[in-house]
């Protein structure tokens, strides 16, 4: 995949809500926040993304964005290679832009083109396809760099903390009864050893997410309880490097 210099961050007057600025976390924090219903995913990561005055990262839109330059360039989105072997060639461009009035996100733009969410939620079935490929998900890591430096992130994905960003400490699940079946997520799994190449399946997990539960929580209630577990989070993990030296 060829992967282009994003254009310079467009600074923008968007201030989370007084006393969201957390100066007690890390100014340069990654925050993994996984979950199966994408509506509820992307407005709690939206409004996470606002109180830390991080900047977002949506992996569903990548991998949409992605899928839709397939079907253009008149790839058949169902065949794994083909994709694969499209997305290989293809070139990505990520700018970080202040897209909803809310948080900075990271876009992406495939082959300089830039996709509305009616068209992306017209592929939104289909996109467990690349998100299961090494080609793409390095996009999302790709993206990570684009995030200016002192700079917090929130990246989001169906299986982004446990599949991909492994070794962040700051992982969150939404757990919903809307959340894909068993079954379902069992046949994801079969197919995970197809994709993905050992060197990203080989890295080891550092922390266990911490699941929030959606049918009893709105997107504004986890992101409160999100915040205040990070605050918990990263005092337990700053004892524990201090004791590592000690």
């Amino acid at each position: 995949m060829k992967l282009e210099p994003s254009e310079p961050l467009e600074k923008k007057n968007v201030m989370p809500s007084v006393g969201l600025h957390f100066p007690e976390l890390p100014p340069d924090m990654l925050v993994a926040i996984e979950g199966q219903v994408d509506a509820v995913l992307r407005m709690t990561g939206e409004f996470v993304a606002k109180g830390l005055n991080a900047v977002l990262i949506d992996s569903g839109r990548y991998y949409g964005n992605l899928l839709l330059s397939c079907m253009e360039a008149g790839i058949e989105v169902e065949d794994p290679v083909e994709v694969a072997k499209y997305c290989a060639q293809t070139t990505v461009d990520i700018s970080v832009k202040n897209h909803n009035g809310l948080c900075d996100e990271a876009l992406v733009f495939v082959k300089g083109d830039f996709f509305s969410d009616d068209e992306l939620e017209s592929v939104r079935h289909l996109v467990q396809i690349p998100a299961l490929m090494t080609v793409t998900r390095d996009v999302v890591r790709w993206a990570l760099n684009h995030v200016p430096k002192n700079r917090r992130a929130v990246v989001l994905g169906r299986d982004i903390g446990t599949r991909v960003l492994k070794a962040t400490p700051f992982k969150f699940v939404l757990r919903s009864k809307d959340d894909a079946s068993p079954s379902a997520q069992t046949a994801v799994a079969d197919l995970w050893p197809y994709y993905v190449t050992p060197r990203h399946a080989s890295v080891q997990q550092t922390s266990v997410a911490v699941e929030m539960d959606m049918n009893m929580l709105s997107p504004p209630e986890a992101c409160d309880a999100i915040l205040s577990q990070l605050v918990m989070q990263n005092s337990e993990h700053e004892r524990r490097m201090k004791g590592r030296h000690n």
